[in-house]
């Protein structure tokens, strides 16, 4: 009788804790109760320390998917574009640039037919580029300035990177803005407590929830350009050595 009693008194107990919510509240860090501005401040703290990470995920443009995986600090990057069966990989030292695809990726994108000679050539070497989209793709800045705040319901920036004030060093097109931001469930990802906010009625941003709070995923579902990008390996050495001039083609 006595053992059953405890039984009874355990369900019951078990019943009043889960109905109150005592065991969510365990199980909900203090972090993710807190409100979406306050969560996207402190990421946007925390990013804003960053001197290095590694960005993988995919893309859209035009539609089409395109599969990214770069390793960039604030002076070098490296990496790889995938799309429609093509590959190129990437290499950025300051301001030079190089690209190397392979024989699918230049029939793709070319604008008339390639001869087989010159597919062999252009896929075993390095190409220089100064294209800025090129350069920004492999920009450590230009991703991170994506996470500097925006006062609500105006064009300012508040704080951007590494302690620039808002204004005309700030990129409040690309910020996230404090208005309407809400928080999601508190869940985890590859074993850390991450908080989903949703910083646009289709852009979902993951916050780790144990400091620093770093970024770790952002989900656009925007169609046809949306995707999803992850980021870790934070302030991490990204070691990149420039192409040798005899592996960089010459027209």
């Amino acid at each position: 009788m006595r053992r059953t009693w405890h039984v009874a008194a355990a369900v019951a107990l078990t019943t009043a804790v889960t109905g109150c919510g005592v065991v969510d509240d365990l199980r909900t860090t203090g972090f993710a109760k807190q409100d979406g501005a306050e969560i996207a401040t402190e990421a946007s703290r925390a990013m804003a320390d960053v001197t290095s990470m590694r960005l993988t995920g995919q893309v859209r443009v035009g539609g089409n998917p395109i599969l990214l995986d770069l390793s960039m600090d604030e002076q070098s990057c490296t990496g790889s574009m995938r799309f429609d069966k093509g590959h190129f990989a990437v290499r950025r030292v300051g301001k030079e640039a190089w690209v190397k695809g392979d024989a699918t990726a230049y029939s793709r994108i070319a604008a008339t037919p390639l001869s087989s000679a010159a597919l062999g050539r252009l896929s075993t070497t390095w190409i220089a580029v100064d294209d800025r989209s090129v350069l920004r793709l492999c920009d450590l800045d230009s991703f991170l300035d994506s996470f500097t705040l925006v006062e609500p319901s105006t064009a300012k920036g508040t704080k951007g990177r590494k302690g620039t004030k808002g204004g005309e060093d700030a990129t409040p097109a690309s910020g996230v803005s404090l208005d309407n931001v809400s928080v999601g469930e508190e869940t985890s990802q590859d074993g850390d407590r991450v908080v989903p906010i949703l910083t646009t009625p289709t852009e979902t941003v993951w916050v780790l929830s144990k400091a620093p709070h770093y970024v770790i995923r952002v989900e656009d579902a925007t169609p046809r350009t949306g995707g999803s990008v992850n980021f870790s390996e934070f302030n991490r050495d990204v070691v990149v050595e420039a192409p040798r001039a005899q592996d960089v083609f010459t027209p």
